[in-house]
């Protein structure tokens, strides 16, 4: 079931899986990115949302959190 999920995520809306969205159960889990080249806020009170303030459809500004995002900083693991 997973990799119907993702396979159709993938194919249809050009969405990567691990870097734009990612399962978790029979759940798709969108990331900040996914959100980001969405354009806006789609109003679903989703885990990721980039958007200030948050959960409010329609809205296109980028919180803070996301603008001071250093990927120097961030441990993908390879460490």
């Amino acid at each position: 079931m997973q990799e119907a999920l993702a396979k159709s995520f993938s194919m249809e809306k050009q969405y990567q899986n691990k870097v734009d969205y990612y399962i978790e159960g029979e759940r798709v889990i969108f990331t900040a990115l996914a959100h980001i080249k969405r354009g806006s806020c789609c109003g679903s009170g989703c885990r990721h949302c980039p958007y200030e303030p948050r959960h409010t459809k329609g809205k296109v500004v980028l919180s803070e959190k996301i603008l001071k995002f250093n990927p120097k900083n961030f441990n993908n693991g390879s460490e």
